[in-house]
């Protein structure tokens, strides 16, 4: 099972560049460790990109940073059984792993170098602490759990979901645990979410991360709902879907101790992402664990009424369902085409080419250009000069860029994407440059067998 899941998630992984996310998040790790190009503090904490910077020793390529995320939604497979095999025993144990290793929004998410990856790996396990202590009495698993959640906000703060799932449980007495053992959980979650606030005080980047803040929360948006019925549901499988909807039902019918924080842990982050305003293909990866744990269920209660002798007629519909859940993998092997599903194409070789040309000032449409050129080009001073008039719908990140070229020489970077989306601010740059005697000096087209097109133009303008 694990090694189809690295095959799945490790063929063609450095196939694409980085995505501007990945850049950012590997990019606050190198800041931590003294390079003053890229800001430690940004709409998340910087733990994923520490990590990266520890383990590949200061030299984070594409491929290392992915094999890190990769490891991370091995683990996840690892998670998924554990906790199913708590609720249903090994078949549905077996189950939900199969189902969490095939499944194509988990493998599309898990290839990249992002937040969520670690953290919905983290949560889940936070989860499979609090069933196991709830069936086995240990209060020493549900202080490991409170940690564990703790260790999951470090990653991205939206692990306050899950433990908002469990905190609801809990009131409603599933698992029931003593007042004493759950305010002891809730102690050590507290000291270790903690430790990210006092790093930003020790830092001085409190201000910086409360602009995040406040920007995260008043961030126009478009209605989510039809975002992920679109494009997440059929990456994560209808039949998954309507299994575990199964497995809830005769997971609460049994009683099984901690099924209810199983099902919440579904339920308020799926809620809570269908009604927030923006939208994210990565954000429901922290359900995917819970879910498969409860697809698991389902068909373990499904096979024990095979092998009771009884309604052995289903057997083909076992079939059907095994086909069914499976086929999501086989039939999409393509993540669609939208932020946080892949990487981002010709921006890589773009920059290869920069280096090559010993680019020192390198000016791009859009900020998020300007991650991926500054995470392949660090000898190069990159920045952006997007406008943008209504500066409140800014990332803090991008205020107060440039109002015009630098003068010397400069390297201007055109991009399809930001043409597309903001066609304007993308003229205007190719006005000033041209004003300036620009000229082409490469292009980056489409990636072989795909519709002819340009996506990358690099213009010169010298001094």
């Amino acid at each position: 099972m694990l090694v189809g899941a690295a095959w799945v998630r490790m063929s063609g992984l450095s196939g694409a560049g980085l995505s501007s996310d990945e850049a950012v998040y590997i990019g606050q790790g190198v800041a931590v460790a003294g390079d003053p190009s890229w800001s430690a503090v940004r709409a998340h904490p910087p733990l994923l990109g520490v990590i990266v910077e520890v383990v590949t020793g200061g030299g984070a390529g594409d491929l290392g940073a992915r094999s890190l995320s990769v490891a991370f939604g091995l683990a996840a497979v690892v998670v998924a059984a554990l906790l199913a095999r708590e609720l249903g025993g090994v078949t549905a144990g077996l189950t939900a792993g199969a189902v969490v290793a095939l499944m194509p929004y988990h493998r599309d998410v898990t290839r990249l170098a992002l937040v969520e990856v670690p953290m919905a790996t983290v949560a889940g396990l936070g989860l499979l602490l609090v069933v196991r202590g709830a069936r086995t009495g240990r209060p020493r698993l549900l202080a490991a759990a409170g940690a564990t959640f703790g260790v999951a906000t470090l990653f991205k703060e939206t692990a306050l979901l899950t433990v908002l799932a469990v905190v609801l449980a809990l009131l409603v007495g599933d698992p029931r645990v003593p007042a004493r053992v759950a305010l002891r959980a809730g102690a050590w979650f507290a000291g270790v979410a903690a430790l990210y606030p006092a790093w930003l005080a020790a830092t001085g980047g409190l201000a910086r991360a409360a602009d995040y803040l406040f920007w995260q929360t008043g961030r126009r948006g478009t209605d989510p709902v039809p975002f992920y019925l679109d494009l997440v549901a059929p990456r994560v499988g209808w039949a998954v879907l309507a299994a575990a909807c199964v497995g809830a039902v005769v997971a609460g019918r049994a009683r099984l101790p901690g099924v209810t924080a199983v099902v919440l842990a579904v339920v308020v982050p799926l809620g809570f992402y269908l009604v927030w305003p923006v939208h994210g293909y990565p954000y429901l990866l922290v359900v995917v664990v819970p879910l498969s744990a409860l697809v698991g269920v389902a068909v373990a209660a499904l096979a024990d009424r095979l092998r009771q002798g009884r309604l052995l007629r289903l057997a083909p519909w076992v079939l059907a369902v095994a086909v069914a859940l499976a086929g999501p993998a086989a039939a999409s092997p393509q993540p669609p085409d939208v932020a946080g599903a892949s990487g981002v194409a010709g921006l890589r070789e773009a920059s290869s080419w920069l280096r090559a040309a010993d680019a020192r000032t390198v000016v791009t449409a859009a900020p998020w250009v300007a991650n991926i050129v500054r995470h392949y080009t660090p000898e190069a001073t990159v920045t952006s000069l997007a406008r943008e008039l209504d500066l409140d719908a800014v990332n803090p990140a991008y205020r107060g860029g440039p109002p015009a070229l630098p003068g010397g020489r400069v390297h201007v970077v055109w991009d399809a994407w930001s043409a597309a989306s903001d066609p304007m601010g993308t003229a205007a740059l190719l006005a000033e440059a041209r004003g300036r005697g620009a000229r082409v000096a490469h292009v980056e087209l489409a990636e072989p067998g795909s519709r002819p097109r340009i996506l990358l133009v690099v213009l010169a303008v010298d001094p």
